[in-house]
């Protein structure tokens, strides 16, 4: 992740690692504060925000060097991680259960499980309270937190189990071990694109603005205009 000239970084030791993009790169700090793979960082108002498959969630504050929160997630692997804002953080666990962290309040918030016995690879949520939340081969469902943990939709295509989901607008970008990055219509729950380039696996998805960057298991990274893509789909029509 990256925030205010920093660039924070997870390793598979289960090291979090701090670097300055206006010192040439350089690394400023790095931490040992997971046992087990990072699975997920976050930057935010110079604090690290980590998940590990540890079953922990960390956050440690950069310029005092210490860490502020800590929370036993559970005795399963953390596989995601949304940091909402400051105060309230989400987490998908392999045991199947989502979690809401209030941090303010220290304590867990709520918990629910979009599916019993079946772990959950990576969640999104977007600007209307629906958070997305994946799962087996190729699943992705939709809830509303507004009304608890009410399932508002589902959306099939994928093959292979779904890595990462990102929101752009009213359309939800999904990556999969099928190679294929699927575009969903959120409120009509259908796929209405497809893009193709990887060679292997997708992996992670992350936009800035109006472009979506996508890494796969063949080491490239691809990226996509998501207007041109947004326009290419309305001219199909």
């Amino acid at each position: 992740d990256v925030s205010g000239g920093l660039m924070v970084t997870g390793g598979g030791s289960g090291m979090t690692a701090v670097w300055g993009l206006d010192k040439d790169g350089a690394l400023m700090n790095r931490w040992h504060d997971h046992t087990e793979k990072v699975s997920k960082v976050s930057l935010r108002d110079g604090c690290i925000y980590s998940a590990g498959l540890d079953g922990y969630f960390l956050v440690r504050n950069v310029d005092t060097d210490r860490v502020v929160h800590s929370f036993a997630n559970c005795t399963c692997p953390v596989s995601d991680m949304i940091v909402q804002d400051s105060n309230i953080v989400w987490t998908a666990s392999w045991d199947g259960e989502i979690r809401q962290l209030d941090l303010r309040q220290r304590k867990l918030a709520q918990e629910f499980i979009p599916q019993r016995h079946s772990p959950l690879r990576c969640i999104a949520l977007d600007d209307n309270h629906r958070l997305y939340a994946s799962h087996g081969l190729g699943h992705v469902k939709s809830f509303d937190l507004r009304a608890g943990d009410t399932l508002i939709d589902e959306y099939v295509g994928h093959k292979d189990v779904v890595n990462a989901m990102t929101v752009y607008k009213d359309r939800l970008f999904t990556g999969a071990d099928d190679g294929v990055v699927r575009v969903f219509d959120v409120d009509r729950s259908t796929c209405i694109d497809a893009l193709s380039g990887h060679g292997d696996g997708v992996f992670c998805i992350a936009s800035a603005g109006p472009l979506l960057f996508t890494g796969g298991f063949d080491g490239s990274i691809r990226h996509y205009d998501m207007a041109a893509v947004d326009a290419a789909i309305s001219h199909r029509r």
